[in-house]
């Protein structure tokens, strides 16, 4: 799983945006998220095809101690 952080999330146009560690853009639906993330929330994802390329999966949320 890769790490990463939400730099945005639009539910307008349903999706959003997380940086990963390599400073990376990666696109995900809202639609398909299992958990409720916020801007600047610190994630762990997959990376699957999509229609328009690399989209993150299986977003959860990190939780800090």
């Amino acid at each position: 799983m890769r790490k990463g952080k939400i730099l945005s999330v639009s539910e307008v146009h349903g999706h959003g945006t997380i940086e990963d560690e390599n400073q990376q853009e990666i696109t995900f639906s809202l639609a398909s998220l299992q958990v409720s993330v916020h801007v600047s929330d610190e994630v762990s994802f997959d990376i699957a095809m999509g229609a328009s390329g690399l989209v993150a999966v299986d977003i959860l949320t990190i939780k800090e101690d």
